[in-house]
């Protein structure tokens, strides 16, 4: 189907309410665009916070029997959980179509001894589902490797992953930005992101400081979280660390962190998916130290300076001297070129 003439048949459904971390911005980057009057007819749908899947599926049912609606564009698919059967029934009522944004990476790459810690389901479940669906016709996502997939029936596209670049000086200094040769651990502080990778960093250049900030997080038991608390345990007592366990409290702090560091890390032989705190690093201008080419960073920054990998024996003070100064800034027109790219394949 394609869209008259400056008309968007679309609504955008927020199936979870988010109130931190990527998805935050996603959602009022969705929203922005929808409700801009250049895109007659796209609308922007909340599902309240504390209704059960069985009143949100409710909602659905109610709005597109009221709306001239075509398309439903779920902003984060993973939401809908493993079964998408009355989802889809409702959807065929009123002959509507859906794609969503996902997370695909695992779908081209071996996931062997890599955690999974994306929302609800992983990439393999959304791709299973979308298959049998008999009303979706698309997949977005971040990783530029997806296009390797090919597929009559559902279209795949890749999404610019906008981030917010703008900084503000916090009220109350929360680390210590005088400290020389500074490299930072940001975000949801799983400790396969780059726990090990920090404290090995730490041990081997005690001339830096490695600075862990953000929220602790965990998706192990058993010997597993024993391992994990223990390298929490050795961080800690490292006098060359600082760890924050706490989210920073808005967009702009959180970038005015992320710009005093001189160097951003991520290990990305066990985390292997796009990330926001890249994004944000890199439309600042701090490089980025991975650990593996089999990424989807490495993929979306293969020609950025400011993007390097480590192999471990390098003298970090000295890479952090080497590396020119670069920006490879990533702006909304991009996002939303992006994403009204990937619309027009899929209305």
């Amino acid at each position: 189907m394609e869209a008259p003439h400056n008309t968007w048949p679309i609504v955008v459904v927020s199936w979870n309410s988010y109130h931190w971390g990527h998805f935050t911005t996603y959602e009022e980057s969705f929203a922005s665009i929808v409700n801009n009057p250049d895109y007659e007819g796209a609308m922007f749908l909340q599902m309240p916070k504390l209704a059960s899947q069985f009143e949100k599926l409710e909602i659905l049912d109610r709005f597109l029997s009221s709306k001239n609606i075509r398309h439903v564009f779920i902003s984060w698919l993973h939401d809908l959980g493993n079964d998408w059967t009355t989802f889809n029934e409702i959807l065929a009522k009123y002959g509507a179509k859906f794609s969503g944004l996902a997370a695909l990476t695992y779908l081209i790459m071996p996931r062997a001894g890599v955690p999974i810690d994306i929302s609800s389901v992983n990439s393999g479940v959304i791709w299973a589902n979308a298959i049998r669906s008999s009303q979706c016709v698309g997949l977005l996502t971040w990783d530029p490797r997806v296009h390797q997939i090919r597929n009559s029936k559902i279209k795949i596209g890749v999404l610019k992953d906008f981030q917010p670049s703008k900084v503000s000086i916090p009220s109350q200094q929360l680390i210590d930005i005088s400290i020389p040769n500074r490299v930072g651990f940001f975000g949801q502080l799983f400790a396969h992101r780059g726990l090990s990778m920090l404290v090995d960093m730490a041990i081997k250049n005690p001339d830096i400081h490695v600075f862990a900030v953000g929220k602790r997080r965990t998706i192990n038991s058993g010997a597993e979280l024993r391992k994990e608390n223990n390298l929490w345990r050795r961080l800690n007592a490292l006098p060359n660390a600082t760890v924050l366990d706490k989210y920073i409290g808005s967009n702009e702090e959180l970038n005015y962190y992320i710009s005093k560091m001189q160097l951003i890390c991520l290990d990305t032989r066990n985390y292997p998916v796009p990330s926001g705190i890249v994004t944000r690093a890199r439309n600042l201008g701090v490089p980025v130290a991975l650990t593996s080419r089999d990424s989807a960073i490495f993929s979306i920054y293969t020609a950025d300076p400011g993007v390097i990998l480590l192999g471990g024996g390098e003298k970090i003070s000295q890479t952090i001297e080497n590396i020119p100064f670069s920006r490879s800034e990533i702006s909304f027109d991009d996002f939303r070129f992006s994403l009204l790219e990937f619309w027009k394949e899929v209305l």
